[in-house]
C-alpha cells in the first residue's frame, strides 16, 4: 500500500505541475501552436483500441506544451465481467513535439466490475434434483484502483498527419480486495487488471 500511495502522490504532482512545465517550454498559442519556427502541429488525439465489441477502449490526449500531454483511457466490458475503468495519465515526450514521438507515461486507474455469468464448476444439484447456480454470482461490484508506468511511441501519418498510431508497453499495479472470494474468482479478477500492459491505439489527430 505504501508504494500505491507514493504512486498516487507522484501522479497528482505531475498533474499539478504539467501546466507550468508547458508554459516554460513554449505554451499554447490560442490553437495556433508552433514548435519554435516549425509548422503548426496537431495537439489533440482521439483513438480506439483494437479490442472486440464487448470490450472497447477509448483514448483522449491533449498536448499542453512542447514536452507534456495529459488525457485519459476509458475501458469497458460488456460480458463475463461487466463494468469498466477510467485511467487519467500524464505523458512526457522526448522530442519537443508533444504529443508525437517517444514518451514515458504515468497513469492512475480506477475500475468497477461485476461478474455476470455462471461458473459451471460452482453449480450443483440439490436434494430435489434441481440444478442450482444462483450462488455462483457476485451480487455486488468489486472495485480496483492503482496506477502504472509505461513507455511508448506515438506517430502521425496519412494526409496532413491526421491519423495517429500509439504503441506502448509497461507495468501496472492494481489493488483489489480478495476478502470473501476463493482463489479461482480472485485469479479471474487479476486477469482483468494484468500487471503487464501492452497495447496500441489508432485514431485521429486534430
Amino acid at each position: 500500500m505504501k508504494n500505491l500511495y507514493l504512486l498516487v502522490i507522484v501522479l497528482l504532482t505531475l498533474l499539478v505541475t504539467a501546466p507550468t512545465i508547458a508554459q516554460n517550454n513554449g505554451g499554447i498559442d490560442s490553437g495556433n501552436y508552433n514548435y519554435q519556427s516549425g509548422p503548426k502541429r496537431h495537439r489533440t488525439v482521439i483513438a480506439l483500441g483494437p479490442s472486440s465489441l464487448w470490450s472497447p477502449t477509448l483514448k483522449f490526449e491533449q498536448g499542453i506544451g512542447n514536452w507534456v500531454s495529459a488525457g485519459f483511457h476509458a475501458r469497458f466490458r460488456f460480458i463475463m465481467w461487466n463494468g469498466g475503468k477510467i485511467e487519467p495519465f500524464v505523458r512526457v515526450y522526448f522530442t519537443e513535439k508533444s504529443p508525437e514521438g517517444p514518451f514515458i507515461q504515468l497513469k492512475g486507474s480506477f475500475g468497477a466490475y461485476r461478474r455476470n455469468f455462471v461458473f459451471d464448476d460452482f453449480c450443483y444439484y440439490d436434494s430435489n434434483g434441481d440444478y442450482i447456480c444462483g450462488d455462483s454470482y457476485d451480487e455486488d461490484y468489486f472495485f480496483s484502483f492503482g496506477g502504472g508506468l509505461v513507455g511508448g511511441y506515438q506517430f502521425f501519418f496519412g494526409a496532413k498527419d491526421h491519423f495517429a498510431l500509439d504503441l506502448f508497453g509497461g507495468f501496472q499495479y492494481m489493488y483489489q480486495d480478495r476478502s470473501g472470494y476463493n482463489d479461482y474468482r480472485y485469479l479471474r479478477r487479476i486477469f482483468i487488471n494484468f500487471p503487464v500492459e501492452v497495447g496500441l491505439r489508432l485514431g485521429v489527430a486534430f
